[in-house]
C-alpha cells in the first residue's frame, strides 16, 4: 500500500513540476506593431455575441522575422469579443469590440500574443474595387456610446486617401491606391475599414487600453465568415 501511494505521489509531483514547463512558452520575437494578416473562421454579429465569446482567425500568409517563419500560414488565431452592442430606438449605434490573444501554431505549440485590429475588408471575391474603396471615409472616435464627438462623414464625397486628423485618436492614413493588393487583399499599410459600407474603426477617448471598436451608426454591425483582418502586436 505505502508502496502504490509513492509512486502515486511520486507521478502527482512530476506532472505537477512537468506541466507549467510544458504550458511555458518564450516570448515571442516579433516586435511592437508587427502585423498578422489573418481571415475570420466564422461570422461575429453585435446582436447575436456577447461580451467573452470566443473568436477564431486564421493566418493568410507566413508571419517572418528576418526570413524566419514564427507563425505559419494556416495558424489559429485565438481571441474574444470585448464589447458587442446591437442598435437600439435609442442609441442607433452599434459597436462590436475583439482582441486577440495569442496564436496555436499550425505544427503545434503556442505563441501569446495581444493584437488588435488595425483593418478589416470583406473576402477577397467580395471585396470592392479600389475606386468604391477609395470613397469611404476614414475612422472617427467616439466619446460614449450612441454619441459621436465629431459629426458622421460617411458619404460618397468623404476622402478615405487624406491623412488622419492630428486629433484622431485612430490612425486613418491610407496610402494612395486605397492600401489594398490588386485583388482587394489587406495590406501591412491598411488602417480602418475598407469596402465594407458603414462600418468604421474608432477608439473610446477614455479607454486607456486604446482597443479599436467595428462602429456603425446606420446598421447592426456584422462581420462575415472570412472576412479579411490586418492585426497589429501592441504586447511590448
Amino acid at each position: 500500500m505505502k508502496t502504490v501511494f509513492a509512486s502515486l505521489l511520486a507521478a502527482v509531483l512530476i506532472t505537477g513540476f512537468a506541466q507549467p514547463s510544458a504550458q511555458s512558452q518564450e516570448s515571442h520575437p516579433l516586435p511592437d506593431g508587427a502585423t498578422i494578416p489573418a481571415m475570420l473562421d466564422k461570422w461575429v454579429d453585435a446582436r447575436k455575441n456577447k461580451v467573452g465569446d470566443e473568436v477564431i482567425a486564421q493566418t493568410t500568409e507566413p508571419v517572418r522575422k528576418d526570413g524566419q517563419v514564427i507563425i505559419p500560414k494556416g495558424s489559429k488565431i485565438i481571441g474574444h469579443v470585448t464589447e458587442a452592442k446591437a442598435r437600439t430606438d435609442e442609441d442607433p449605434t452599434s459597436a462590436l469590440g475583439i482582441v486577440f490573444d495569442r496564436a496555436l501554431l499550425k505544427k503545434g505549440g503556442e505563441l501569446p500574443l495581444k493584437l488588435t485590429i488595425q483593418a478589416v475588408a470583406p473576402d477577397h471575391p467580395s471585396a470592392n474595387s479600389p475606386t468604391e474603396m477609395d470613397s469611404l471615409k476614414p475612422a472617427d472616435s467616439i466619446s460614449e456610446m450612441g454619441s459621436m464627438n465629431r459629426p458622421n462623414t460617411m458619404g460618397p464625397n468623404a476622402d478615405a486617401s487624406a491623412p488622419g486628423r492630428p486629433d484622431s485618436p485612430v490612425n486613418t492614413a491610407y496610402d494612395q491606391s486605397g492600401g489594398r493588393t490588386a485583388n482587394g487583399g489587406l495590406t501591412p499599410q491598411c488602417h480602418g475599414v475598407l469596402g465594407i459600407e458603414g462600418l468604421s474603426l474608432a477608439i473610446r477617448p477614455n479607454d486607456i487600453t486604446k482597443t479599436p471598436l467595428i462602429i456603425s451608426q446606420t446598421k447592426n454591425v456584422r462581420l462575415d465568415g472570412r472576412t479579411q483582418l490586418m492585426l497589429r502586436i501592441e504586447d511590448k
